[in-house]
């Protein structure tokens, strides 16, 4: 029988040092080897994002305000700075609350101002039809808003519509400033407001008021990220992504003909995309204008079902980029059983929303 040597104490420490060694070294080369490759990858977003610059013929202040909003807020991820709107709102939201923390408010306005250029520039105003706003700087010039103090225990509502706004502040004019509104809100109340967004739904904020701007006269007030989003529909809706077929009938038949709706003749067929579905009726986006007067006779498609026909009437529509349409349509003929099919739909999406974000124990 062979008899292999035994290791000494020193040997086996000198062993045991070298595989940690080894170890070591192993690790440091791949940590190295990530390093490159984020650098890399990094560096690659960063010329992405000049070529972007470049192409939107942004100014000199508004490139090095967009510069310093990366580097400030997300220089991890330029690229989502420019690209993605929510993470654009999350570090413009950021950086004006660092800068607010100052008196000197001329910064402050400065940078709000800059900002909104590049937010329009690079086309991240636009908030899709059908989705929630996070924040009062996705709305828009023209929204119409109602305005009362917070510490009113019967308030006195305001009736009135956003003027301007930048990423700073919101500015809003009142129907009723030259009458009573002028003394209504001092800087450093809270108020009250209240909105309802047409593709949306309604909201109610609570604004610091800012100031008075003059001329013309309206109220400054701060912007906010806490908006609580109501459900003022009598059907509650979901989103719905569905590419579909959409049967367009001549004209509306009088209410006791509406139970022969499937024997009225098509004028033409489209395609469209649903955008959202309630029991009440749907949002669509259409490739063309559809007039007020006609029906729809539009093909559903839900889990576990067989695809079914609802017809709609139009309740409005409003054009969109690329000549298309966006329709709000509500089901007019349609039966309990068809109905209570889409409730129950709508509500399995919703526990399964529910139970994704519940959290774990």
């Amino acid at each position: 029988m062979v008899e292999l040597p035994r290791a000494t104490l020193s040997q086996l420490i000198w062993g045991g040092g070298l595989f940690v060694g080894l170890i070591l070294i192993a690790f440091s080369v791949e940590r190295l080897r990530q390093r490159r490759r984020i650098s890399k990858q990094r560096s690659a977003e960063w010329n992405t994002v000049e070529c972007i610059i470049r192409d939107k013929e942004l100014t000199p202040e508004e490139q090095k305000a967009l510069r310093t909003l990366i580097r400030k807020q997300s220089p991890q991820e330029p690229l989502r700075t420019v690209t993605v709107r929510q993470h654009f709102d999350a570090c413009v939201e950021r950086m004006m609350d660092s800068l607010g923390q100052s008196r000197d408010r001329k910064p402050y306005a400065e940078m709000g101002s800059l900002l909104r250029d590049v937010r329009v520039a690079l086309a991240l105003d636009y908030v899709p039809f059908g989705q929630r706003i996070q924040s009062t700087r996705e709305l828009s010039s023209g929204q119409l808003i109602s305005l009362a103090l917070a510490s009113d225990t019967t308030p006195r509502w305001h009736a009135g519509r956003v003027e301007d706004l930048d990423e700073a502040y919101l500015y809003i004019s009142l129907d009723d400033m030259e009458a009573r509104g002028l003394n209504e809100f001092q800087p450093g109340a809270e108020v009250r407001a209240r909105l309802w967004r047409e593709d949306d739904a309604r909201y109610a904020v609570l604004l610091e008021c800012g100031g008075l701007r003059d001329p013309p006269p309206s109220f400054i007030f701060y912007h906010s990220a806490t908006l609580d989003r109501l459900q003022a529909r009598s059907d509650y809706r979901i989103r719905h992504e569905q590419t579909t077929s959409i049967g367009v009938i001549n004209k509306p038949l009088e209410d006791q003909e509406l139970d022969r709706l499937a024997e009225r003749p098509l004028i033409t067929k489209l395609r469209g995309r649903i955008t959202n579905l309630s029991a009440g009726g749907c949002a669509l986006v259409v490739q063309q204008a559809i007039p007020a007067q006609v029906l729809l006779r539009i093909v559903i498609e839900l889990d576990d079902w067989e695809p079914f026909d609802v017809f709609a009437r139009v309740v409005a529509t409003a054009p969109i980029s690329g000549g298309r349409s966006f329709v709000r349509a509500s089901f007019v003929a349609i039966d309990d059983e068809m109905r209570d099919k889409i409730a129950r739909y709508i509500i399995r999406r919703q526990q399964r929303l529910a139970d994704a974000h519940e959290p774990e124990q």
